[in-house]
């Protein structure tokens, strides 16, 4: 069995969706089982919260993740017609209904268990099944939960995982990962075959070709797959153990990612790290703000304690908001975005020498050098972001 995941804009019109259907017809050939995870059509899911925001300037948590999954489960459902037309029995499912079991948070949940038995059943009158992405169920409260954005990759790989799927293809409207975003850096390149660690470090600095969840996922769980174009034959990208180098030490550039908001967040001084942690995360979850990526926890021997964050925009947009009044916690610096150069080794002085002379040649000096594995990582200013993108990626091309 094989799990075939579809992105929004593979899907966001109905011709597009027939043409996915013949697709699947065609895979029926090699499988005679597939599990076809789907997000919701085009810009719906921009348009929910859009429609969200016209009746409620603080849209409660729990009625947002029943309205957003609305788009997931519309698209399920005409695909499954599609499929229908072309003599393929097929059935589609909610999130709840294919065991998704969640915790209890709205906006960014987290899976806790999967029970799949009735996607089991559905295979044995099927040949597929269509699952509606991105969403579940509460474990205790039953309540419909999201699992963020990009949370339809992580369903995919979750159910690949779960069902032991042969391999676990996320088709999109790029041809492959790039070495860099193409529509900022003219001269990236496409990457046939990347580590599981590359691919982590891609997605959580920001990478939008797969959510940094799901990547973290497919690595646990060691789930072979695939990233690459739903409506063409092009290479696309593997994700593998490892990749072979040239040389043992030598270094290699891969690829880059940014983030192009991150939030500088500063709490008050005197106060234990660990309760002041604690306030801030229990102040997320009172005032309904959708939980944040931190990319990196500071803290000073006065107890200063400085978090920079980043999240989807609407997301940064209820930080920005709320802890703008905020008696405590003080918002640093917004106008702030992250850069990444994946690399290795990074442990080398010449090299990290050498990278921040690159940049400091033009005239680029971050807020902050983060060295991990894997990567550089730069938060610098926004109006700093496209020069520091094409300067690092000189060393890729």
């Amino acid at each position: 069995m094989r799990v075939l995941k579809y992105g929004g804009a593979t899907l966001d019109s109905p011709e597009k969706i027939k043409k996915i259907a013949l697709q699947i017809k065609q895979e029926l050939i090699e499988d005679n089982k597939v599990l076809v995870v789907v997000s919701a059509m085009g810009s719906s899911t921009n348009q929910l919260l859009q429609l969200a925001h016209s009746v409620s300037a603080l849209p409660n948590l729990r009625e947002l993740d029943m309205l957003l999954t609305t788009g997931e489960r519309i698209t399920a459902s005409l695909l499954s017609m599609a499929l229908y037309d072309l003599k393929i029995s097929s059935i589609s499912l909610t999130g709840s209904q294919a065991g998704i079991i969640t915790n209890e948070s709205h906006a960014n949940a987290y899976i806790q268990n999967i029970r799949a038995h009735r996607v089991e059943e559905a295979f044995q009158n099927h040949s597929v099944v269509v699952l509606a992405g991105f969403q579940g169920v509460s474990q205790s409260s039953k309540n419909i939960t999201t699992l963020g954005r990009g949370g339809s990759d992580t369903t995919a790989i979750a159910m690949s995982a779960s069902l032991k799927a042969s391999s676990c293809s996320i088709l999109k409207d790029v041809t492959s990962i790039f070495s860099g975003d193409p529509k900022t850096i003219s001269n990236a390149k496409p990457i046939s075959r990347l580590s599981y660690n590359e691919l982590m470090t891609l997605t959580f600095w920001g990478a939008k070709v797969l959510s940094y969840r799901s990547a973290q996922l497919a690595f646990r769980e060691k789930v072979p797959l695939f990233i690459g174009p739903a409506h063409s034959q092009s290479q696309g990208t593997w994700i593998t153990e490892k990749k072979d180098f040239p040389m043992y030490e030598s270094p290699q550039f891969v690829a880059l990612s940014s983030h192009n908001s991150v939030l500088w967040l500063k709490g008050p001084n005197g106060i234990e790290l660990n309760k002041k942690f604690n306030e801030l995360k229990n102040e997320i979850i009172q005032q309904q703000l959708i939980e944040p990526q931190n990319l990196l926890i500071e803290t000073s021997e006065d107890q200063t304690l400085s978090v920079f964050l980043t999240g989807s925009e609407e997301a940064l947009d209820l930080f920005k908001n709320y802890f703008s009044k905020h008696e405590n916690w003080k918002i640093q610096k917004e106008n702030l975005c992250s850069v990444t150069l994946i690399c290795s080794p990074t442990s080398s002085l010449d090299l990290q020498s050498h990278v921040l002379n690159l940049l400091g040649e033009q005239g680029i000096f971050p807020l902050r050098f983060i060295v991990t594995p894997h990567g550089f990582h730069f938060i610098l200013n926004q109006n700093k972001k496209s020069e520091a993108e094409i300067s690092l990626h000189n060393l890729i091309a």
